[in-house]
């Protein structure tokens, strides 16, 4: 039996769910919606090991802008796109300052 109100439940669905600590909140709520609708909650993830690879599909047009993107600050794509999602530092790990056309 579920301990959420359904409250929780309904403002966890709509994402309208707030408190004082949105992560533990948000545990909460994902717990009742898996409870809810009788799934099982997922394996945990602490303690996992890693590989660092991961398949990201993107489509043929930002592949291509990436591509591009990526010859002209020579780069390689793969590196390019590791900096950019680690908020566009590049190699000295400082912010880069993006020039504007």
């Amino acid at each position: 039996m579920s301990v959420c109100s359904a409250s929780t439940r309904s403002k966890a669905r709509r994402g309208e769910a707030r408190g004082p600590s949105p992560a533990i909140v948000s545990r909460e709520e994902w717990v009742c919606i898996y409870e809810e609708d009788g799934e099982p909650l997922p394996a945990p993830t602490a303690g996992r090991e890693h590989s660092g690879k991961f398949l990201l599909r993107t489509g043929k047009e930002l592949h291509r802008e990436l591509a591009v993107e990526a010859l002209r600050v020579g780069e390689s794509l793969n590196a390019y796109c590791v900096h950019a999602l680690r908020g566009g530092r590049g190699r000295s790990g400082k912010a880069k300052k993006r020039a504007r056309s």
